[in-house]
């Protein structure tokens, strides 16, 4: 998967480590969340002297993690594969080794790359801990011994992260679909709820706006990526997907209303 050879001992390790988390929580991939409960776990190196500053210890971590994504019951899995936003972690810590003239990937390297990717359930964690891109790097590179570069400064911190519980079974993946597709019905009760009649205004309601339309159609599609990407327990894509529901749905009721107020 990696050139294993150049990691550290302890890169080696915390690869060795989010493997055996995976395994623990049953998931069939491994995520950021698994590369950060390895490195968190491994008490030496760069990203130990940085959780250390910073004041990040394993416990809050997992649990905030657990939160996120759970467990699963019991599955046999013949091949755990790293996510592809993992990839790129790895991919961006070989970049910071090289950046700083170091031959070989370390921990901390590893911490930098998932701080600067960004988007990952462990990049969230972290934020939410207060370790935020800027923080991190800047720790790190004291641990190396390396100038400051400023690096993690342009990373703003994203939208607001709720995590969503894991989806071991049909009925969590039912109530998901049902907490994202809009109730059968819903325009015509904002129509009565403004004193308007159904009746006289049906024709009107069957030719809704082309812009609306494709807003509906976007959310449908968006709704239903997000189902299947829980459904595969690729819970980083299942962030992202759900925050572009919640913005389609915004815009799409805010387009439904004035909209309806165009009507009256």
């Amino acid at each position: 998967m990696y050139p294993f050879e150049r990691f550290t001992e302890d890169g080696k390790r915390t690869l060795t480590l989010a493997q055996e988390e995976a395994e623990r929580s049953h998931h069939s991939y491994i995520g950021t969340e698994h590369l950060l409960l390895g490195l968190i776990r491994v008490e030496k190196g760069a990203a130990y002297v940085v959780f250390k500053e910073l004041g990040i210890t394993e416990a809050p971590v997992r649990s905030m993690i657990n939160g996120a994504v759970g467990r699963h019951e019991r599955v046999l899995v013949n091949n755990i594969i790293p996510t592809s936003r993992v990839k790129t972690v790895i991919e961006m810590s070989f970049e910071e080794a090289r950046r700083m003239g170091h031959h070989e990937v370390d921990t901390g390297h590893i911490l930098i790359g998932l701080v600067l990717e960004g988007n990952g359930i462990a990049a969230h964690v972290l934020q939410d801990l207060g370790a935020t891109a800027d923080r991190v790097v800047a720790a790190a590179e004291r641990a190396f011994r390396v100038a400051e570069s400023g690096r993690g400064l342009d990373r703003p911190r994203g939208k607001e992260w709720i995590p969503f519980p894991s989806p071991g079974t049909d009925r969590d993946i039912n109530n998901l679909r049902a907490m994202l597709h809009r109730p059968a019905g819903a325009i015509a009760r904002l129509l009565r709820a403004r004193g308007l009649d159904v009746e006289t205004l049906k024709e009107e309601l069957l030719r809704q706006p082309e812009t609306i339309q494709r807003l509906a159609d976007s959310l449908n599609a968006t709704s239903v990526e997000l189902t299947a990407a829980i459904a595969t327990q690729d819970f980083e894509r299942a962030a992202t997907l759900r925050d572009q529901v919640k913005d389609r749905m915004a815009q799409l009721e805010t387009a439904e209303s004035e909209w309806l107020d165009s009507l009256a």
